[in-house]
């Protein structure tokens, strides 16, 4: 038989455990997400100074014109 607290016990140290690997697995999507992020942010950052090359190519052409 076993005692009464000695359940509940066993019940919170269970439910905590399922709580961690929840956790543990979230933390898992939200790190893969962070790289994901990360790597568009790079390739944002990359095409914004393409971008800001051309158009001062572009106005560099321009005042030459004028």
């Amino acid at each position: 038989m076993e005692i009464p607290e000695f359940q509940v016990l066993e019940e919170r140290i269970s439910k905590v455990c399922e709580l961690m690997t929840q956790l543990k697995k979230e933390n898992k999507e939200l790190a893969e997400k962070v790289k994901t992020l990360t790597k568009e942010n790079e390739e944002l950052r990359s095409l914004k100074e393409e971008v800001k090359g051309k158009v001062e190519g572009i106005i560099g052409r321009l005042d030459f014109l004028e």
